[in-house]
């Protein structure tokens, strides 16, 4: 395979005592500070947050991998692959346990008006999910393409680890970072629960559970192993099928097969996400923002020839 143009980037070498256990030091810190808030925040509430220690000890195990191979093997590939795909994981658990702390807030729910602004838009949620629900095929790929964004984070962290491209690295990591904490900061100001729970259609979306025991306030124990996502407005997702689009421009036919997922994927998000169209194009915000932002204001963390 080719590397695409601009993809390979120079070496980034630290000499010292922190080049030997990170290569995104500043990407630990930023996480850093948000377990901070979390812990702090935990400590102010009857929540409790559970992590399995199997997940814990993965978790070290493969950040020990990273350093040996940086350090026994002298292989930066398998360094860069196997550090950020710890920082990957620490970061998603350290925003969703930040999340399901933000829908605590329990600000008024604001779904009238997101449903109001569904309807003069001329979209029908109800017809859409029935059309969803009434065919196996249709329904089984939009839950594949729904599911993607998974897969297409581990490519990603494969790719540009292969590639040795750390600015391409560090450069998402930082998109992620900003549009979570924009995300959050307006779910807990604007929560809503969504179509399901308006128009009392059950328990399709199970999040709603979790959100309820929330906002009551009572003394609650979370898995951070199954965590869920809890925003309704605006819709992450959204934000991550255009992050990634982003994220694999000028790769050639890869990043044209990741842009075609995206766009066929998005109708899977109302039905799939029990999001409102309004919270769609909440998320696209927040994700061209975030972008525009993290290139304008974090140049070492971007690749702006790639």
């Amino acid at each position: 395979m080719h590397a695409p143009a601009g993809a390979l980037a120079p070496a980034d070498p630290r000499p010292g005592v922190l080049s030997v256990v990170s290569e995104f030091p500043f990407e630990w810190a930023g996480i850093g500070g948000i377990a901070l808030l979390d812990i702090v925040w935990i400590n102010q509430t009857r929540f409790s947050f559970h992590i399995p220690s199997r997940d814990l000890a993965a978790v070290i195990a493969i950040f020990i991998v990273g350093i040996l191979f940086r350090t026994l093997y002298r292989d930066r590939r398998g360094s860069l692959i196997a550090e950020y795909c710890a920082l990957s994981l620490v970061a998603t658990a350290t925003f969703g346990i930040l999340s399901y702390l933000c829908a605590s807030t329990a600000f008024p729910l604001i779904d009238s008006t997101l449903l109001r602004l569904d309807r003069a838009i001329g979209f029908n949620w109800t017809h859409w999910f029935q059309v969803f629900q009434s065919g196996s095929f249709l329904r089984m790929s939009l839950y594949l393409l729904y599911s993607s964004i998974s897969v297409q984070d581990l490519y990603f962290l494969v790719l540009f680890g292969l590639l040795r491209n750390t600015a391409r690295l560090r450069e998402l990591y930082w998109i992620f970072f900003v549009s979570c904490g924009v995300t959050l900061i307006v779910s807990a100001l604007l929560p809503a629960l969504g179509h399901v729970e308006v128009f009392g259609i059950g328990d399709f979306c199970s999040y709603l559970t979790d959100v309820k025991r929330l906002r009551h306030g009572g003394a609650v124990q979370f898995d951070v192993a199954t965590l869920g996502g809890i925003v309704t407005f605006p819709s992450f997702h959204t934000s991550l099928a255009i992050i990634y689009t982003y994220a694999f421009r000028r790769t050639g036919i890869i990043g044209i097969a990741v842009a075609g997922i995206n766009l066929l994927m998005l109708p899977a998000i109302p039905p799939i996400g029990c999001h409102y169209l309004v919270d769609m194009l909440g998320g696209t915000a927040v994700a061209v923002g975030s972008i525009v932002l993290v290139r304008r204001w974090f140049p070492q963390g971007t690749c702006r020839s790639c």
